[in-house]
């Protein structure tokens, strides 16, 4: 089975690059309110361009997150055993680039056992995990929540546009 979604994430995470983000950005944001999950789409984002060396164009992010979000929209019915392998490998990907972007490399679980990585995609969504429900349960949870942060990366992308354009 061909993955786009693994090879999305395979194009966007460099595990040797740091992100860099003015303070003024980080100190917006935490006055903002953000969401955990937004505060971290934008550190994958920002880590992503950093490793990049320039900031991601239109089509770059039509092309690995907006496509994603439609993916994702699709795997949200699907349940299961497919929704597991998603997560792993969102997260595999994932965690690293934010632990990078954090100068925290190691900090998060990216392999191993099924509940030690739904619990990073949880902390990494800003959501409880719930120890008790069955990794079938959880995973359609949070799926849901993979595709809410590639939507706030495109937001994020969107943003930073419009306020380029002013």
């Amino acid at each position: 089975m061909a993955r786009p979604l693994l090879v999305v994430l395979a194009l966007c995470a460099d595990r040797g690059a740091h992100a860099k983000s003015s303070y003024a950005e980080l100190i917006e944001e935490d006055r903002s309110g953000l969401s955990t999950l937004d505060k971290n789409a934008r550190a994958f984002v920002r880590h992503v361009e950093s490793a990049a060396g320039r900031e991601l164009t239109e089509d770059e992010v039509y092309t690995r997150y907006y496509k994603t979000v439609k993916l994702l929209r699709e795997k949200e019915k699907v349940g299961g055993i497919e929704q597991i392998e998603i997560i792993r490998e969102w997260v595999w990907h994932t965690a690293p680039a934010l632990d990078q972007a954090e100068n925290e490399v190691g900090k998060r679980t990216q392999s191993g056992p099924l509940h030690e990585v739904m619990t990073t995609a949880s902390e990494i969504l800003g959501r409880e995990h719930d120890h008790d429900a069955h990794p079938h349960k959880e995973s359609g949870k949070i799926i849901v929540e993979i595709r809410r942060f590639n939507e706030a990366i495109c937001a994020y992308f969107r943003t930073r546009k419009s306020k380029d354009e002013l």
